[in-house]
């Protein structure tokens, strides 16, 4: 599955904006975000095996949000020093 360019971007967004407000207003990308957000922080494998993982999940969204946490707590970092 290969998202375009727009779409990529729309999403890409949608997570970074849920990252930085600390949630979505949607309540199943709401759920989806906070699944990740779990495995992400405890790094417990949210999918033993990757073939049950959603294509979408799995290649985009996670890695998005996990890019965005990065982005978050460098930024508080510098906030604190």
């Amino acid at each position: 599955m290969e998202l375009d360019r727009e779409m990529k971007l729309d999403l890409q967004s949608l997570v970074t904006d849920a990252v930085f407000a600390g949630g979505s207003d949607d309540p199943v990308f709401n759920l989806i975000y906070n699944l990740a957000v779990k495995e992400i922080t405890t790094s417990k494998v949210l999918f033993d095996n990757l073939l049950d993982e959603p294509v979408l999940y799995g290649r985009y969204i996670k890695r998005w949000i996990e890019d965005s946490l990065k982005a978050l707590w460098k930024a508080r970092e510098k906030e604190l020093v």
